[in-house]
């Protein structure tokens, strides 16, 4: 439906016609768009996260030699995996350094997620070089461009603070699939985060003057401990005004202050230190902001290893997306989770519109579609459990009972969607007899590398159990693509779903908090679509039976 609107608006002379998607979505779009509309060769924009920074390569390589990760290095990081091989096809460019290539070929517990370009410090880095290049190919004519919501949140920033960006500053016709992620990407975009575990160990690769790097680790030590102390249960997002996180501010000037006058860099610099320096010249424009007293703070800790963190930016985005809708002359929105039951219990996109800013005299509401195959080709059983979901251990053996039952009976894999990272790693200890067939998400393991996982054990005839938190319940498709449409029924790579718990309160952005305190219900419509959205991981395709 996206790229046959597209091909639509194109023939109109609608254009250009900009489609933004997900990546994992907007790849499929490139082949769709391909084949509908073979006249206007689509441009594609891809973002620094898309690219790993071959330097992180480098020195993961150095330490594993015999690694596969070496080989791939050496031939240029060339696309290997069938999705990116159809995509440079699809583009008719020469395409490297991708992260999703890194991650087909890395083996084991591979922090590669950790390897995407940032641009600090990348600069003389080969991906940068190719990153920059597909992002000058796009040019003022063309007709079609794709990119993900994302790079579509960077560039109106761009446009807004500078008056110039990678886009054209007007669309003919914007597009945006999967539309329910659109604010998320714009909240990623005006957030800065800074994980103060990490940024500890770049003051120590930073090559500094002892004076200097004594004090920036005793700012950062005494913001780690604040941190953990008072918020490792529950974040605390306000102002640097407020009476809370008042006792942050002197830690954080001295930060700033002593951070202010880094040494010099040069192109003899060694690349790690080059790197660590901007990326504490950026923890420092991040702070400065904090103390500007107008940026909203959220500080916690992060939830898999409990490691202090600190996010400063935007809680109000109306301003950012108006500005967006003021850009197109026309716009479509499309997501199976735009609608949600109102208090009376008829669906409404109304909240969807107020999230999104978009103007009342623009907004149109097209009636929602449901074809027959969404709502009856899964098998739903909800079982209660007899203990209230408080993580107990009475309760987590309830819950390991019950992906027990489902993995044995299941004729495929199966995915678990749980709420916390206490929670998974609860289960993959009690699930252990199951061997490498249970893949447990966090650490080293993102949810990219996850799924990629999860395909490799099916494609060797196992029953993979995956145990998904985050993304996994929004961004992932476990469809099995190698079938024809005419045996779609044999698609057993996802065959049963396990929700253990409701997702209450799991988005923690800074919007979402400000929504909150606006909003009574806004905490239950973001509940209703992530658990409509955990829902849509198995129901993917028409002619499937699930549980």
């Amino acid at each position: 439906m996206i790229a046959a609107l597209a091909g639509q608006r194109i023939e109109q002379g609608h254009t250009p016609v900009v489609v933004s998607a997900p990546m994992n979505v907007v790849r499929q779009l490139v082949m769709d768009l391909r084949e509908l509309v073979p006249t206007s060769t689509p441009k594609m924009i891809l973002g620094r996260p898309n690219f790993v920074n071959p330097v992180h390569v480098r020195e993961w390589v150095a330490d594993h030699p015999d690694s596969r990760l070496r080989l791939w290095l050496e031939a240029g990081c060339p696309v290997v995996a069938k999705a990116t091989k159809e995509l440079q096809e699809a583009l008719g460019v020469e395409l490297a350094y991708l992260m999703e290539d890194a991650i087909e070929v890395a083996e084991g517990n591979v922090p590669v997620h950790t390897w995407a370009l940032q641009g600090a410090g990348d600069e003389e880095s080969e991906a940068e070089d190719l990153y920059l290049r597909l992002k000058s190919d796009v040019g003022e004519e063309a007709e079609l461009i794709l990119c993900s919501h994302t790079m579509l949140a960077a560039d109106c920033r761009l446009h807004m603070l500078a008056g110039a960006g990678v886009l054209p500053l007007e669309f003919g016709t914007l597009i945006i699939d999967e539309a329910h992620q659109l604010e998320a990407a714009f909240a990623s975009v005006y957030t800065g985060t800074i994980h103060l575990q990490a940024l500890a160990g770049k003051i120590r690769k930073a090559d500094l003057p002892v004076n200097q790097r004594v004090m920036l680790e005793n700012a950062i030590g005494t913001l780690k401990g604040r941190i953990a102390q008072s918020w490792s249960a529950e974040e605390k997002t306000g102002t640097l005004e407020d009476d809370e996180l008042r006792v942050l501010e002197d830690s954080i000037r001295q930060f700033v202050k002593h951070a202010e006058k880094l040494p010099r860099t040069t192109d003899r610099t060694n690349p790690a230190v080059r790197y660590a320096r901007k990326s504490l010249a950026g923890a420092r424009a991040i702070l400065q902001d904090a103390l500007g007293g107008k940026a909203t703070v959220q500080v916690g800790t992060t939830p898999a290893l409990a490691y202090p963190t600190i996010s400063v930016g935007r809680a109000n985005l109306r301003g950012p997306l108006e500005y967006l809708w003021k850009r197109a002359h026309a716009s479509a929105l499309v997501s199976a989770t735009l609608y949600l039951p109102d208090i009376y219990g008829v669906l409404t996109a109304h909240y969807s519109r107020w999230v999104l800013s978009v103007p009342k005299d623009r907004a149109h509401f097209m009636p929602p579609v449901h074809p027959e195959w969404v709502v009856k080709q899964a098998r739903l059983h909800l079982v209660p459990t007899a203990t209230a979901p408080d993580d107990s251990e009475a309760w987590l053996q309830e819950v390991e009972s019950l992906v027990r039952s489902a993995a044995e009976s299941a004729k495929g894999g199966t995915l678990v969607l749980c709420t916390s990272y206490a929670t998974v790693n609860a289960l993959a200890a009690s699930l252990s007899d199951y061997g490498d067939c249970v893949i447990a998400q966090g650490g080293k393991l993102s949810p990219a590398a996850c799924a990629a996982r999860y395909r490799a054990l099916y494609g060797q005839g196992k029953k993979p159990i995956w145990l998904g938190v985050g993304s996994a319940w929004t961004g992932v498709n476990l469809s099995d693509d190698s079938l024809p449409p005419e045996r779609v029924g044999e698609d057993h790579m996802l065959s049963d779903l396990v929700i253990p718990r409701t997702p209450f309160r799991v988005k923690r952005s800074l919007t979402t908090h400000r929504r909150a305190s606006q909003l009574c219900v806004a905490e239950l419509n973001e509940t209703a679509r992530l658990l409509k959205q955990g829902l849509g991981r198995l129901v993917r395709k028409a002619g499937c039976l699930f549980s």
